[in-house]
């Protein structure tokens, strides 16, 4: 269950991470 876990809390982690960096760049683009 750990490695089950760990594969989808690691993926939306990322996820997460990309999305909030993607709309601080449209932002600070316009």
């Amino acid at each position: 269950m750990d490695y089950e876990g760990r594969g989808m809390a690691v993926p939306y982690g990322w996820l997460s991470v990309f999305v909030t960096v993607g709309v601080n760049l449209r932002n600070s683009v316009r």
